[in-house]
């Protein structure tokens, strides 16, 4: 269910997810129902070269916005979009494939009264990973995790992580700021942070 001012915003960056972008839409709208929460779900397609798009729309949902760039931008790109067009009170970026179990924003949103952006790990105590990604993505993500943890002075086991909560108001004041396009948005997204000094966990 949705209003002007939904409790959450789901924000889904996508390309080439035609195949599954329909269950992921029944899977993350039964659990937010099931919880009595209003929420929105927000899917930018990033120019796929199936039908994403298309399936997406396929629902006729008033909760469900899809939006298609013209052009393969970036997730960095799209997410920023799809923050311009929330009006959730939070805000949660997710991938298309639920490679983070929905329910897991729960844990998130017990923090989210006190810290701005809180972020899901897979390098923390007890972190499950079931799906495990090609050895060149998971060492790009350590090292790009370390430098930006030695940069910007942050605490943080997993920076790169796709599944993140944040306050809408302070989601769409960084996005503006935000200019990087592609995968390594999120290093800006820890930059302007800083630059607003709000809080993060």
């Amino acid at each position: 269910m949705v209003s002007q001012k939904p409790k959450i915003s789901v924000i889904i960056p996508c390309y080439n997810e035609a195949e599954i972008i329909l269950q992921t839409l029944d899977t993350v709208a039964n659990f937010f129902n099931s919880h009595d929460w209003e929420f929105e779900i927000i899917v930018v397609d990033d120019a796929s070269g199936d039908n994403t798009s298309q399936r997406a729309g396929e629902r006729e949902y008033s909760w469900v916005k899809v939006f298609r760039n013209n052009v393969n931008r970036g997730k960095g790109y799209s997410i920023k979009r799809g923050v311009a067009e929330s009006n959730g009170e939070m805000i949660l970026f997710c991938d298309a494939d639920m490679s983070t179990p929905i329910d897991e924003v729960l844990k998130l949103e017990k923090y989210i009264d006190e810290y701005d952006i809180v972020i899901a790990s897979r390098a923390i105590n007890g972190a499950q990973v079931e799906r495990c990604q090609p050895f060149y993505k998971v060492l790009a993500g350590k090292l790009g995790n370390l430098w930006i943890r030695l940069v910007l002075g942050l605490n943080f086991q997993d920076t790169q992580c796709g599944f993140k909560l944040i306050r809408g108001d302070v989601a769409r004041e960084i996005g503006k700021d935000l200019k990087i396009e592609g995968f390594c948005f999120d290093y800006s997204l820890y930059f302007f942070k800083l630059l607003h000094n709000t809080p993060t966990r």
